[in-house]
Parts: C-alpha cells; sequence; structure tokens
C-alpha cells in the first residue's frame, strides 16, 4: 500500500468535500484497498458515530489538539476598547503558537505514517494540504491538492498565514484537482500560478445514490441545508420567507433550516424576532437523506457557485424541486428543466417559492428531472475513472 487520501479537518466540522471523499474512501475499499484514509481523530469521530466507515483497517487516526477559535472582540465602549484590542491580540498570538505546536504534531505523525506504510502518493483535502505539502519536500512522494473556493479567497502569500491559507499548497503542489472547470481558469489568471499541465478539473462529483431516493410520500417541506455562512445566504433566505409566510400558513408548509456555521446565531434570532412560525431552524444533521426523500423543495443559493454541491445534489436525488441562484457554473448542475434559477433578490426567490408551491405538477416534473440527471451525470464509475488517472499524469 502505497497511496493515502489525508482528509484533516481539525475542528471536526462536516461539509460537503469531507462526504465526498468519506463515501470515495468508501466505495474504493468495498472492491480494492489500495488507499489508506488519514483523517484526524476529531473528524473520524463524528462520523464513526454515524456509521460510516467500511473499512477500518485502512483508516489511520491521527490524534491532533483541538486548534481554539480565532477571537473576534465586540467594542462595547471607548473606555475598555484598549482593553478589549490588547486581550485579542494576547489571544491570537496564543492561538498562533497553539496552531504551529499542532502542526508539527501533524508532521511527526505523518513522518511516521509515510515510513511505515511506505506512502509515495498522497491526495490532500482542505486542512490536509495546507498542512501537508512540506511532506512532499520531504519525502519527494506526489503531491495532489483538491481545491474547491470558487471565491479564491484564501490566497494570503503572507508567511505568517502560511498555516491557515491556501496560496502555498497551490504553489507547491504537483497537481491542483479544481472542482469546475471555472475555478481552474480563474487560478490560471493569477500570474503566480503554474502552468496549465498542473491543474486538472474534476468531471464530475457523486454521492452515494442506494442511501438518496425520493419517499413513496412527500411532505410539504422547503428545505436550506448547508454551511450556515454568509456565502451560503441563509439570511437572504428567511428575507424572501417573510414576504411569503402567510401563504406558507395557508398552504400548509414549513421550512426546514439545518447546519452550522458563523450565522447560526443570527439565523435563530432573524426567526424569532419575525416570529417566522412556519419556520424551523434543527441544526447540524447527519443522514440527510431522511429529510431530503421527505422534503419537495430544496434552496441552493450560493454567493459564488452550486456545482457541484453535495447537499444539492442529495436534494436532486431524492427528487426535490430545486430554487438555486444563477451564479458561476449552477447550470452544470441545475437548469430550468431541473428548477428555477434566480438572481441572489429576496423578491425573486420567494416570487420562485411560490411558483412552485401553487403548482404541484411542475413542482413534481422538475424534481423527477432533477433525479434523472444527477444519477445519469454524476455517477462514481465516472468519477473513479478520474480520480485513479491522477496517479499518472
Amino acid at each position: 500500500m502505497d497511496k493515502a487520501i489525508l482528509l484533516i479537518n481539525a475542528k471536526g466540522n462536516i461539509g460537503g468535500a469531507e462526504n465526498r471523499y468519506i463515501n470515495l474512501f468508501n466505495r474504493i475499499c468495498s472492491f480494492k484497498n489500495d488507499y489508506y484514509l488519514i483523517i484526524n481523530h476529531s473528524l473520524f469521530d463524528v462520523y464513526n458515530a454515524q456509521n460510516f466507515f467500511l473499512n477500518k483497517r485502512h483508516i489511520i487516526i491521527l490524534e491532533l489538539k483541538n486548534i481554539a477559535k480565532k477571537p473576534f472582540g465586540i467594542y462595547r465602549s471607548e473606555k475598555t476598547k484598549k482593553k478589549t484590542l490588547l486581550r485579542k491580540l494576547a489571544l491570537i498570538t496564543i492561538n498562533k503558537v497553539k496552531l504551529i505546536i499542532t502542526w508539527i504534531d501533524f508532521l511527526i505523525k505523518m513522518r511516521r505514517i509515510i515510513k511505515h506504510e511506505k506512502i509515495r502518493y498522497i491526495y490532500a483535502i482542505w486542512q490536509g494540504g495546507i498542512w501537508g505539502w512540506v511532506l512532499k519536500k520531504i519525502f519527494d512522494i506526489k503531491f495532489v491538492y483538491s481545491y474547491m473556493d470558487a471565491s479564491l479567497a484564501s490566497l494570503s502569500r503572507n508567511p505568517m498565514n502560511f498555516l491557515e491559507k491556501e496560496y502555498w499548497v497551490l504553489k507547491n503542489a504537483d497537481i491542483i484537482d479544481c472542482l469546475s472547470p471555472k475555478i481552474a481558469s480563474d487560478l490560471q489568471d493569477k500570474n503566480f500560478f503554474p502552468s496549465k499541465q498542473k491543474i486538472s478539473v474534476t468531471p464530475n462529483s457523486f454521492i452515494d445514490y442506494s442511501r438518496y431516493y425520493p419517499s413513496d410520500e412527500k411532505e410539504n417541506l422547503i428545505v436550506f441545508l448547508s454551511r450556515l455562512n454568509p456565502s451560503k445566504n441563509p439570511l437572504l433566505f428567511l428575507e424572501s420567507v417573510v414576504l411569503i409566510h402567510e401563504l406558507l400558513k395557508e398552504l400548509n408548509y414549513t421550512v426546514l433550516i439545518a447546519g452550522k456555521g458563523s450565522e447560526t446565531i443570527s439565523i435563530q434570532d432573524f426567526i424569532e424576532s419575525h416570529q417566522l412560525i412556519r419556520v424551523e431552524y434543527i441544526g447540524e444533521i447527519f443522514g440527510s437523506n431522511q429529510l431530503l426523500s421527505r422534503s419537495k423543495i430544496f434552496i441552493s443559493i450560493q454567493r459564488d457557485n452550486n456545482y457541484p454541491s453535495q447537499s444539492l445534489m442529495e436534494a436532486m436525488a431524492c427528487a426535490n424541486a430545486i430554487i438555486a441562484s444563477d451564479v458561476g457554473e449552477t447550470r452544470k448542475l441545475v437548469t430550468e428543466n431541473e428548477g428555477v434559477l434566480v438572481l441572489l433578490d429576496p423578491v425573486e426567490i420567494s416570487e420562485a417559492i411560490v411558483k412552485l408551491i401553487k403548482n404541484e405538477d411542475e413542482l413534481k416534473k422538475l424534481g423527477c428531472n432533477a433525479r434523472a440527471k444527477v444519477t445519469k451525470e454524476h455517477t462514481f464509475e465516472k468519477y473513479l475513472e478520474y480520480f485513479y488517472s491522477l496517479e499518472r499524469i
């Protein structure tokens, strides 16, 4: 065994990327054993509790210390401003030191793993790449990094941020595996990045279709499921719900918001202050298939791109009609045949919801088309052929 998928998220958060590569590892292990999965313990614990893994013999768990969150102080008065600023700077410094200690611990443990298992190829995701590209220099191994940030927001060259930003791994990886063509072209426009030969493009994504399919009895549910961060626009969605809340009550529709992130508290406050009794915040969920199989409408209004969102694909596989922002490469996944494409405007989003909940036949047709599209075009077999090809580039 000489290959590994390196999936590190020290905060134990689960999103589309984590699910994609956990599913990939599971599927590979179902018919052959040519990859290890190297994963930090906090992320492993979350997945293990859900019985996600198929082959624990090929999982290597890194016991890493949790990284403290960055402090974000709020100045409440001029009198306390200076004191608060000093405290914030002190906390930032402490967290930087903790981060470096955790990174050194990571490198020591990865050194043992690479030597013991004779690993010569690493495919890295998120923090696994940001921390792990140095291993390429130390051991002269092939290092591939999965890049999926449509906003190219984490490209600071500041050496002080080398353990938190993606610039350094992109600069040093043997291959940058871009999640979409637009991400690849945007990266190539940055003149400090490598030649086209170093950039590859993932042709499709996939999910476990054996778990995601529509239930026999759909319910009047509209679902917003995502990391609840500003780029996903959960508060914009709630603004649109306010405009049609009375109609939702009249037609007995319920809106469910699932996930967690920096906007969580703001979402809860918004629901309470606007008395949205037809809206429920249900927190982070695992096994979204049970929810999406019953829902009728799925909302994906990301700021930069909805392609190829894992939760969006899961909703499509469960025959949800889709309302999606018409941004980036969204149309590679959702067109007018599978949903309603909208501008990032609360009025337009609310009108799209009304259009669907008042026309059950159209809603069902779009949902059926959505399932047909992902199950035909986004298959594991197609993705795996590409994934293995990266080893030969």
